[in-house]
């Protein structure tokens, strides 16, 4: 049996994936079971371990008090701040999604993001305390910058876990890690709205079967977004992923996503993740929930 990275599905993040590893000692026990971890994995393995990843999760609900730091090439670096909610419904990973301003104040963005078989987002932005209209993303929406930065609705989502379709490319090294490397091949009715993404190419921890580095592949085959987890933090018994950076290969851009904060084993109303409260208040924890990863 695979040893277990629970993993969240953020953006992402978030954001569309925050990583999550079972306790240790557990981990290391599952260690034992597993065939050598940098054997190449025939299909049906290849199947069997992809369906494992997609199924981790962490056990209840959370909240992520995070930044966004954009970092262009060229120009001033611009910070924002958020929080998350996250949790599972019978769908798959779902989370809600705050995002603020801090040049203008005035200015926040709200989204909701299913992950699973059946994904969607809805967005809603507020102006000076005021609500707009909520909106169920098209595919082409997924792909709007949020708020300046390099992300998207599409990678706080990461449909691409979910796409059936894949070729299995070997294992290799990654910052001395080795990854099992799948490129993920969108569905026939993405291509349509989005023939300008190719495929997705996943980098999945061989031995803790974690995401470690994702790259959109373009229509020519050149890679033009790279998301990569840079590290991780120990809070409440759990890893989490601490920093991600997203860079856009064409522009050298940089937008570095960093949980400040984190709240763990929540039990959060199913109400918090309806579309149809996206323009309510969320549930804002006290002070005294949240561990700081500072």
């Amino acid at each position: 049996m695979f040893s277990r990275y629970r993993y969240l599905l953020l953006c992402c993040l978030v954001l569309p994936a925050l990583l999550i590893p079972e306790k240790e000692g557990e981990a290391q026990r599952r260690l034992a079971d597993r065939i050598d971890p940098i054997e190449e994995l025939d299909p049906e393995r290849g199947e069997t371990f992809l369906d494992e990843f997609r199924q981790l999760g962490l056990l209840g609900a959370y909240s992520f008090e995070f930044e966004l730091r954009t970092m262009p090439f060229r120009g001033t670096e611009r910070l924002l701040e958020g929080e998350l909610w996250g949790g599972r419904n019978h769908f798959g990973p779902v989370t809600l999604i705050e995002i603020a301003d801090r040049e203008d104040p005035g200015t926040i963005v709200r989204l909701l993001v299913q992950s699973g078989e059946e994904s969607a987002v809805w967005r809603v932005d507020f102006k000076n305390g005021d609500a707009g209209d909520v909106r169920r993303l098209s595919v082409d929406d997924w792909f709007e910058p949020i708020i300046g930065t390099d992300y998207t609705a599409f990678d706080l989502q990461m449909p691409f876990v979910f796409w059936d379709e894949f070729e299995y490319e070997g294992i290799f090294r990654v910052r001395g890690r080795p990854c099992h490397i799948f490129r993920m091949v969108p569905p026939a009715s993405f291509r349509e709205e989005r023939p300008g993404l190719s495929g997705v190419r996943m980098f999945l921890d061989a031995e803790f079967q974690a995401l470690f580095r994702a790259e959109s592949i373009g229509e020519d085959g050149e890679v033009e977004r790279v998301f990569s987890v840079i590290d991780f933090k120990k809070v409440q018994d759990e890893w989490i992923v601490k920093t991600i950076d997203l860079r856009d290969e064409r522009t050298r851009d940089k937008t570095r996503f960093r949980v400040n904060r984190a709240a763990l084993h929540l039990d959060l109303a199913d109400d918090v993740f309806d579309p149809d409260n996206l323009t309510e208040e969320p549930p804002r924890l006290e002070g005294g929930a949240f561990s700081s990863l500072n």
